[in-house]
């Protein structure tokens, strides 16, 4: 995997995983409420913990850790 400019995914195939990866989480965040609102707060809490000069990457880096629970 990857940081900052490098490539995360060289191939089609890997492409491909993180999508159906995606539709994964998005469909089960869907039929579960509760799980949904919790996403939803995390987030959230990402935003409000940084401060706003630091929105661009250091925000979306900390929202992608969160979903990924690295925080």
């Amino acid at each position: 995997m990857g940081v900052g400019n490098e490539t995360i995914f060289d191939t089609k195939e890997n492409n491909s995983d993180l999508q159906t990866a995606c539709r994964v989480i998005r469909d089960e965040l869907l039929k579960h409420e509760e799980f949904y609102k919790a996403f939803v707060v995390s987030v959230q809490s990402a935003i409000r913990e940084t401060p706003e000069e630091c929105w661009s990457n250091e925000l979306a880096e900390k929202i992608v850790n969160r979903i990924s629970g690295e925080e």
